[in-house]
């Protein structure tokens, strides 16, 4: 009887419109348009105060962030693990945190988009307290930056 279930759930899940399951990151990246190069002045250079994002997929289904702060700076480089959509314009995103030597961490990040903008609302580091909460990053007490699709 276990086999038979087993079967059954197998089949079915094979069989769901394909609606019915989750979008892939590639999906989701492309549907929300944050593939290319993001920052708060793309006529600028990056600094800390004007991050250049830029969001590729180096492999077929491995979709990164790497955020670059200008010379003298490490760049971060973020390996999304998963997304999904939470609302329209709200994408919320499970990524690995990659910076030099240091040991990875896996983080949560809600993301605003829209349009040819977008601006981290949300991020929490596992295990630790959050970073940013509803657009503003607790060290600074600073709104995150509105960024600029550049291409």
């Amino acid at each position: 009887m276990g086999r038979i279930a087993a079967t059954l759930a197998l089949t079915t899940a094979l069989a769901a419109p394909a609606a019915a399951r989750p979008a892939s990151v590639e999906h989701l990246f492309r549907e929300f348009g944050l593939f290319g190069a993001w920052a708060a002045n793309c006529g600028e250079a990056a600094s800390p105060d004007n991050p250049r994002v830029t969001v590729a997929m180096p492999e077929p289904g491995r979709v990164v962030e790497r955020h670059d702060f200008g010379p003298g700076y490490e760049t971060n480089r973020y390996v999304i693990l998963s997304a999904r959509r939470i609302a329209a314009g709200r994408l919320g995103i499970e990524a690995r945190f990659e910076q030099g030597d240091a040991d990875p961490e896996q983080q949560r990040i809600i993301l605003r988009v829209e349009g040819r903008e977008r601006r981290t609302l949300f991020n929490v580091p596992s295990g630790e307290e959050p970073r940013v909460i509803e657009g503003i990053a607790i060290v600074s007490g600073l709104p995150t930056p509105t960024l600029t699709k550049c291409e």
